[in-house]
């Protein structure tokens, strides 16, 4: 389970990062991030819509996978970075480990 400290919690983060983030673009969701500098410890957030699926229980899969892989990279995170992951419909046919593999490969790309 990803640690609390290290999720984005207000609803103007989330904002901020998807109007001003950068993004970045996987198979099955996409990511917006910023650099915010070293003083603060990165932060990120999770949307699965209901357009995704109707079903929470899979909503909640999808994202229990998600944090999985950052908290499989946070000890290679460096600190300021906020990102916000976005699923996509194809998320629903993946299994947890292809997500985690994804979201793994995409904060490679971002640091």
């Amino acid at each position: 389970m990803l640690p609390h400290r290290y999720s984005l919690a207000q609803e103007r983060e989330f904002a901020r990062v998807k109007k001003e983030g950068k993004t970045l673009q996987s198979e099955s969701f996409g990511a917006s991030f910023i650099y915010e500098g070293e003083n603060i410890p990165s932060k990120f957030g999770f949307i699965v819509s209901n357009k995704i699926s109707k079903l929470a229980v899979e909503r909640n899969r999808i994202k229990r996978a998600m944090k999985e892989g950052v908290r499989r990279m946070l000890e290679k995170v460096d600190f300021g970075f906020l990102a916000v992951f976005f699923a996509k419909p194809t998320a629903t046919k993946r299994t947890g480990e292809e997500i985690t593999n994804e979201v793994k490969e995409v904060i490679t790309k971002i640091i």
